[in-house]
């Protein structure tokens, strides 16, 4: 299964992230960004989101008809990054969940997974024996309330891109970085707020 795929089939069940199911909505998204995405091939559809994470660093995201590609360094490619629905509603908390694909032979000996889109990076997910199973590493984030700084972004009005930094440490100590775009329109938040039981103008 894609990445498109597989993120379209998780947030269908409560209405979140779509946007690349419908040209509409792919549109909707690009013309909310035009301010920090620079194109770097109209005629394909290719372009680049640009953006200074926590770290200081001002990267550049490939995307593709307005959809961020998988993060991919070698043997690594980063196969969901996301909010998921929790399987009791009545928490009001959602939780983030990680898929990394690792292809090499000798399996990592640590994962870590951060949200560095703002000034201080929320870490989500440290995983110092993390385990593969058919070449795929699963890790998911606690879960947060709508209080949370993890959460901060999905009260306000407008569309939001997250970028998550994922950090493999390899059995001989190396070290790999892969960043992950993750764009959520306006609309798919509403149905995170409702999820957190966030209220407008709270």
């Amino acid at each position: 299964m894609t990445f498109r795929r597989l993120v379209s089939s998780v947030f269908s069940r409560v209405g979140f992230v779509r946007a690349w199911e419908t040209k509409t909505a792919r549109r909707a998204t690009v013309s909310a960004l035009l301010a920090s995405i620079l194109a770097i091939g109209c005629a394909t559809g290719e372009y680049a989101y640009v953006t200074t994470i926590s770290t200081g660093e001002r990267i550049q995201i490939p995307l593709v008809n307005g959809a961020p590609l998988p993060a991919k360094k070698g043997n690594l490619t980063v196969m969901h990054a996301g909010l998921v629905p929790n399987p009791n509603p009545d928490d009001k908390k959602l939780k983030y969940l990680f898929h990394l694909e690792d292809k090499s032979l000798v399996p990592p000996k640590a994962v870590v997974v951060e949200d560095v889109t703002d000034d201080h990076a929320i870490l989500m997910v440290e995983d110092l024996a993390p385990k593969f199973t058919e070449a795929r590493w699963t890790g998911a984030s606690p879960l947060y309330g709508g209080e949370d700084p993890a959460m901060a972004w999905v009260g306000p009005l407008g569309d939001s891109t997250r970028v998550f930094r994922f950090t493999v440490t390899a059995a001989d100590g190396s070290k790999t970085t892969l960043d992950q775009a993750w764009i959520v329109p306006s609309w798919a938040k509403v149905g995170m707020r409702k999820a957190l039981g966030i209220k407008l103008g709270t």
